[in-house]
């Protein structure tokens, strides 16, 4: 057989995975090497796979992530405009009782001026 069993019960004998191929992926025998070379029988094949489909998953999520930052730092600097308007709003206002108390004072000050 050129490939492994997964039936713990098989009578037939499979070689071993060669140990070099699996972890540097080259070995100095070859193709006469003992042991089984091969991708379909890779263990760190399928490891590396699983691997890169995750790290394909957090690089989504971080992509997903960095947009929001960027909203929620859209939506901050929105809030400091309407915090800046609120307090020039609140400061003319101020401005405007001001204003009208001191024209109030006058039209009352013009009433006795000319009442007299």
């Amino acid at each position: 057989p050129t490939s492994m069993c997964n039936n713990l019960s098989c009578l037939l004998r499979h070689p071993k995975v060669c140990k070099y191929f699996t972890n540097f992926r080259r070995c100095k025998f070859g193709e006469s090497c003992a042991y089984l070379h091969g991708p379909d029988n890779q263990p760190g094949d399928v490891r590396i796979n699983e691997l890169e489909q995750e790290l394909q998953i957090v690089k989504t999520k971080i992509s997903e992530i960095e947009t929001i930052l960027l909203k929620l730092e859209s939506i901050e600097d929105v809030k400091k405009t309407l915090d800046q308007k609120a307090s020039q709003f609140e400061e003319m206002k101020t401005t405007s009782h001001q204003k009208n108390d001191k024209l109030d004072d006058l039209a009352l000050n013009f009433s006795i001026l000319m009442g007299a």
